[in-house]
């Protein structure tokens, strides 16, 4: 008899290992776990009362491994299986002709009382002890299968029910399918907080009604009541990540300034910690727009901001830590007064609706104006602008990447729902509906 001992990580790859070396016909003498490993002892000669070999797990057409062959024939994932299909026993044959093994058969007889007159020797043992016991197993057997009968008849109600069921909203079903529409808008991305807040504005209406209702209403909820009165700030704060498009939407602001007030002398400035010198990218922008650029460190005094004779208007390239800057800026706010300054917050198109909270929650205290940029390289989709919402965010302005001059669209409640429109995907970012 050759007995194998296996080590796997778990019990399918340490049987496989055993079919591999011993072949189908092997034995499993003992499975035990140690430092999260499987070790598994088995042999290739069938020992008494072992009746089930792994070929038993075999399929009945080939010689292929089962599936689930890592199952024991007693583990309830066996047992709910011959539930569902009660006509099979754990070794593959009928219900009703499920066999013991001799040592079940034999601890079965040590624990049943003889009747008088008998041992429990094998040559005092009539052939007749062995019926009842049988029996008995038989009648354990049998009532496992009729529980698990009961729970898979329990389930398949279960799924008649379920598949009866239709979705609604409070209000019941629509012959105009309004609550088609409420389910679209939840496939589409948006969240349901969004969706119920801004349900008068489609409830009642056919689906590409209601959804067209529904997008201009968010639309004008997301966009600022005067996206362009930020351009009449003596000092516009640019804040964001890094690699957001920061550096590029202050120097887009600068050049629609220039364009807006030509009589008046505006500003490029970094304000960072950096001994060294200007920004590169934020020096080439100032030469390519012919604009005078100045460094700021966080620690000059704010009442030197009004010192700044030599220039009329200032965009400030923010490039410090978030909580610098929202300390920074709500120091210059309060000396400066709101009407003096503004605030842009630059999130770029494809940024996750997680990150976009992140980004908000640093800088929610600014309440800052919020600047969408990249969307020529990524669009914001449904969950990011329900976040946008849920925040009160209001975006004002809208920026792509490839060009400075004339690149900045504000963002108005008619501007944003035809963007929402054309953005919008039904079917789980597929084809897009026509409007």
């Amino acid at each position: 008899m050759t007995t194998l001992t296996v080590q796997a990580a778990d019990t399918a790859t340490a049987m496989d290992q055993i079919v591999e070396k011993l072949g189908a016909d092997a034995m499993i003498l003992s499975t035990t776990k140690r430092n999260g490993k499987v070790i598994m002892q088995a042999t290739n000669d069938s020992p008494e009362g072992f009746e089930v070999p792994m070929s038993s797990q075999l399929s009945a057409e080939g010689n292929n491994v089962h599936p689930d062959r890592s199952r024991s024939p007693n583990s309830f994932g066996e047992m709910f299986s011959q539930g569902m299909h009660p006509s099979r026993g754990p070794d593959g044959l009928p219900a009703e002709n499920i066999h013991f093994s001799s040592q079940a058969k034999a601890s079965v007889k040590a624990r049943t009382p003889l009747p008088d007159g008998q041992s429990g020797g094998h040559s005092g043992a009539s052939a007749s002890t062995f019926p009842p016991m049988t029996a008995q197993s038989n009648d354990g057997a049998h009532s496992v299968v009729s529980a698990l009968q009961s729970v898979t008849k329990r389930i398949a109600n279960l799924e008649d029910t379920l598949s009866g069921m239709m979705i609604t909203e409070p209000d019941g079903l629509n012959p105009e399918l309004q609550a088609s529409t409420a389910v679209q808008l939840k496939r589409a991305g948006y969240d349901s907080a969004t969706i119920s807040r801004l349900r008068p504005a489609y409830a009642g209406l056919p689906y590409e009604a209601g959804i067209t209702a529904f997008l201009d209403m968010l639309g004008g909820e997301l966009s600022a009541l005067d996206s362009e009165s930020i351009m009449k700030k003596r000092i516009l704060y640019v804040v964001g990540a890094t690699g957001s498009g920061r550096t590029t939407l202050a120097a887009k602001l600068a050049a629609a300034l220039k364009g807006m007030h030509p009589g008046k002398e505006i500003a490029l400035a970094s304000l960072n910690n950096a001994q060294t010198e200007l920004d590169s990218k934020l020096k080439n922008f100032a030469r390519i727009l012919n604009l005078p650029t100045t460094i700021l460190r966080p620690d000059i005094p704010i009442q030197n901001f009004d010192k700044m004779t030599d220039f009329d208007m200032l965009v400030i390239d923010v490039c410090l830590p978030a909580e610098e800057a929202v300390e920074h800026i709500a120091k210059s706010a309060a000396h400066l007064g709101e009407s003096q300054m503004g605030c842009l917050l630059s999130i770029p198109g494809g940024t996750s609706s997680k990150m976009i909270e992140l980004t908000l929650q640093r800088f929610t205290s600014l309440q800052p104006t919020i600047a969408l940029t990249k969307l020529d390289e990524c669009e914001t989709g449904a969950a990011e602008f329900s976040m946008l919402a849920n925040y009160q965010a209001r975006i004002g302005v809208l920026s792509g990447t490839r060009a400075v001059i004339d690149a900045l669209a504000f963002a108005t409640d008619t501007i944003l729902g035809q963007y929402l429109k054309e953005n919008f995907h039904a079917d789980g970012h597929q084809d897009k509906i026509s409007f």
